[in-house]
């Protein structure tokens, strides 16, 4: 998968977010959890795991259930989500 690939979904993924989804908000820190991107192959695109931690906190808070819910050690996620790809589907 190339980077910016990522980033395109970033942007989308932000408006999601921005509007209180939080499909988006968990499916926008995937984009930047460094388990995440090394599983599914990203390269030439620098991880976030401060980003994606907040992004996930978020995304629990408005109700996800999918969101991870602990972390092993400072600076890695737990990596509970699976990295299938997903479909957004609608106009944004």
């Amino acid at each position: 998968m190339k980077a910016g690939q990522i980033t395109a979904a970033r942007h989308l993924l932000q408006r999601a977010a921005e509007a209180r989804d939080p499909r988006g908000m968990l499916l926008l820190g995937a984009t930047y959890d460094p388990i995440i991107l090394q599983k599914i192959g990203v390269l030439g695109l620098t991880a976030d795991a401060e980003t994606a931690r907040s992004w996930y906190e978020r995304a629990k808070e408005s109700g996800s259930s999918e969101a991870p819910g602990g972390y092993r050690h400072a600076g890695e996620l737990e990596p509970t989500m699976s990295a299938q790809p997903c479909r957004i589907v609608g106009r944004i």
